[in-house]
């Protein structure tokens, strides 16, 4: 599998010394508990609360990133911005 601008896997399994299996592991988990960090984060952008927002964002930033998942994580990040410098919620929300 190639990395793309979005996913960059090389990168990961350089960092987990080639280990297929842990990667499996972390998306595993990852997978696990998307839906449930990013209903919270929605909710939160929903409801304007912005620690709450930085927090999940955050959250989901790293999980994505240690995922090579880089696009993603760029979105994540600027949600987590958005949240800690009181943005405007209403393009997160979309």
């Amino acid at each position: 599998m190639e990395d793309s601008k979005d996913l960059m896997l090389s990168e990961v399994m350089e960092r987990l010394d080639g280990d297929k299996e842990f990667l499996l592991e972390l998306a595993t988990e990852f997978l696990a508990s998307f839906e449930v960090s990013f209903e919270r984060l929605r909710g939160a952008v929903q409801r304007g609360e912005y620690g709450e927002v930085d927090f999940q964002a955050h959250t989901l930033k790293s999980a994505l990133g240690n995922l090579g998942a880089v696009g993603a994580a760029e979105i994540c990040g600027e949600l987590e911005r958005i949240g800690r410098f009181k943005g405007d919620l209403e393009l997160g929300g979309r």
